[in-house]
């Protein structure tokens, strides 16, 4: 039988044939890469308010830490907890709740640098990582001003809800190394701030 005129080299096809095995193949490894994407960017977010979760935080440290020794630089840690949040889930409803903590992410990243990274630690507990920052007079700026920013607050059906929070800092390398030191410090020096009572809890615009 004679070979057909269009046949490639040793094909009994014409030319082309492979062409849309090859797309299907190079579609199915893109989109396989982008699954794959989607389960780590799952694995390290939190699902609630979209913050990143405790494994993405430690991860993160650990990266500041290395560019801090390379470039001689400073970085901090600031913890926020919520002060009076079980009332709100009590008495509003974990919707409201639930809304609050989202907010106060939103909040928290329109107060810091794409360099910087917000985390969801615990139910009502949020660490903010400050990437490069001057020392613990920046720290405390950056953290005052994320304060500021929570007490304006938001807008949530016909309500004003100003979110107060006490807060604790620590700064590497003066106050610890490792992660775990890092934390506790600025744990233990949120609850200082916690037990002088200075800020009330999350509240509408009327309380």
């Amino acid at each position: 039988m004679k070979p057909d005129a269009d046949a490639g080299p040793g094909m009994g096809h014409p030319v082309g044939y492979a062409a849309p095995i090859l797309e299907r193949t190079v579609f199915f490894a893109i989109e396989r890469r982008k699954a794959q994407a989607e389960l780590i960017r799952m694995a390290l977010t939190d699902g609630l308010t979209g913050a990143a979760n405790r494994m993405a935080m430690l991860e993160f440290i650990t990266s500041a830490r290395r560019r801090a020794q390379r470039h001689g630089r400073q970085f901090a840690l600031v913890l926020l907890d919520l002060d009076g949040f079980k009332a709100i889930n009590d008495e509003r409803g974990h919707a409201v709740g639930d809304a609050v903590l989202v907010n106060l992410v939103r909040i928290a990243k329109q107060g810091t640098r794409d360099s910087d990274l917000v985390a969801r630690i615990g139910g009502d507990e949020f660490v903010i990582v400050l990437d490069d920052i001057a020392g613990r007079d920046g720290a405390l700026k950056s953290a005052e001003n994320i304060r500021h920013r929570l007490l304006q607050g938001f807008d949530l059906d016909g309500e004003r809800f100003a979110i107060n929070a006490s807060i604790g800092i620590s700064v590497w390398p003066e106050d610890g190394d490792t992660s775990d030191e890092l934390l506790a410090v600025a744990d233990a020096s949120m609850y200082r701030e916690k037990r002088s009572a200075r800020h009330a809890s999350v509240s509408t615009a009327g309380a």
